[in-house]
């Protein structure tokens, strides 16, 4: 996996005071920063060469993912879809 971060430098030293100020709240003498669930605005999910990449932003900066999939993870996912479309092949059939 490769993970590529764009921080917005403002945003980030107000947003790493208020998450060490979070932690310190559950550890005292906390030295982490506990940034709690930040969403990500998902722009583009995509597709190519065996590699899926998903890239978007939130209060933090821009941030993209690459996850190289291995074979038994297409398996799972085909196997998945397929079930699905099995069942809406069902559904269709019916409503004939």
């Amino acid at each position: 996996m490769k993970l590529y971060m764009h921080l917005n430098g403002e945003n980030f030293e107000k947003l790493k005071k208020e998450a060490n100020k979070k932690s310190k709240e559950d550890i005292a003498d906390s030295k982490d920063y506990n940034f709690g669930d930040l969403n990500l605005e998902v722009d583009k999910i995509g597709f190519e060469n065996g590699t899926i990449t998903a890239s978007g932003s939130n209060e933090l900066g821009y941030f993209s993912v690459d996850f190289d999939l291995d074979l038994d993870i297409v398996v799972d996912i085909i196997e998945f879809y397929m079930k699905k479309l099995g069942k809406l092949k069902t559904v269709l059939e019916a409503t004939k």
